[in-house]
């Protein structure tokens, strides 16, 4: 693997749904209703996700796979997986991707024009926080190798120490991510700790094509595709192998947020 291997320009286009901070995000017109096919009331829709956990066992891995195009639950036209592993140092993502028509042109660090490419989001809330202003962190990957990061709408963040690998398959292309604990400014989790994250790809078709592009996500989402719904972020629960003690722990954690977020809507 490579440490991390600068373009910016304003879209032309129609009006679009601008979310926070992420500049490479308001370069994409959103998808707008039927806003909650998926869920059947608008409550339920902005409650949070209870559905997405992956139970994550140090040094043996979860994986999560079954990726939707929201708001709609139908499969994407190309499978995405993500094999999830965890140490002491870092968590370790690794996403296979089937590409029959490949992307991958854009270049540089902190390019906003990544959703161009065929390219794979990981979206991190350290403190399983479900919070209003969206605080997370963001790093993205292109097939080319050229990378995106972002925390809490800070541009200039960087994930210090993030490594990232690329490479072409028979039926497509794998990425891994290795993000240091201490380059998002935390430490390693303790068993039972729960994280909020979402898996999301970017799926040209053959070249980049605003309006032929497919965004997939692990997580249904509603209001559209828009991935920085963190409040319905789905769920990584750390443990160490074996620990159904800690598993437990964890998804009464779960239970226990959701139920206090669900009491100030």
């Amino acid at each position: 693997m490579k440490p991390r291997p600068e373009t910016t320009t304003r879209p032309r286009g129609s009006k679009v749904i601008e979310p926070d901070g992420d500049r490479q995000l308001r370069q994409i017109k959103w998808a707008k209703g039927p806003q909650y096919p998926v869920f059947p009331d608008y409550e339920e829709a902005m409650l949070p996700n209870g559905e997405s956990v992956l139970v994550v066992a140090k040094g043996k891995g979860a994986e999560a796979g079954e990726f939707c195009v929201p708001p709609k639950p139908d499969a994407p036209r190309q499978a995405t997986k993500v094999a999830v592993d965890w140490d002491d140092t870092a968590l370790d993502l690794r996403f296979t991707c089937v590409d029959k028509d490949l992307v991958g042109v854009e270049t540089g660090a902190d390019n906003i024009k990544l959703w161009r490419d065929d390219s794979v989001y990981v979206w991190l809330d350290s403190g399983h926080s479900h919070n209003a202003d969206n605080k997370s962190v963001m790093v993205q990957l292109s097939s080319s190798g050229a990378w995106h990061d972002i925390r809490n709408g800070d541009p200039a963040f960087d994930v210090a120490g993030l490594k990232t690998e690329v490479a072409k398959t028979a039926d497509g292309w794998t990425a891994r991510l290795r993000i240091p604990w201490q380059g998002l400014g935390v430490s390693a989790p303790a068993a039972a700790d729960v994280w909020g994250v979402n898996f999301i790809r970017t799926d040209q078709p053959g070249k980049a094509d605003h309006d032929r592009m497919q965004m997939s996500s692990w997580v249904k989402l509603p209001m559209g595709s828009d991935p920085t719904t963190l409040g319905r972020y789905g769920h990584l629960i750390f443990a160490p192998a074996g620990d159904e003690a800690a598993v437990e722990k964890g998804r009464k954690a779960i239970q226990g947020r959701h139920d206090e977020v669900r009491a100030r809507a």
